[in-house]
């Protein structure tokens, strides 16, 4: 499926027209690629962290003391 500017709210095309603006981007599919290779990353950053998180709550942590 491909998304058009019919398809966008007001908002998302604004948000494209100021990175366009800025000079960062050549074009809308540009400044698309690289909004969804953040999205990506974000989301295996969530990922990990909920890992993190379902470990703690199963106690496998190690405790640190500063102290020594």
């Amino acid at each position: 499926m491909s998304v058009q500017s019919s398809d966008s709210s007001p908002e998302l095309l604004q948000l494209i027209d100021q990175e366009l603006d800025s000079g960062r981007y050549a074009t809308p599919g540009e400044v698309l690629l690289d909004a969804m290779k953040l999205l990506h990353e974000r989301h295996a950053y969530d990922a990990e962290i909920q890992k993190g998180m379902d470990q703690f709550a199963r106690g496998e942590f190690v405790e640190y003391d500063r102290e020594g």
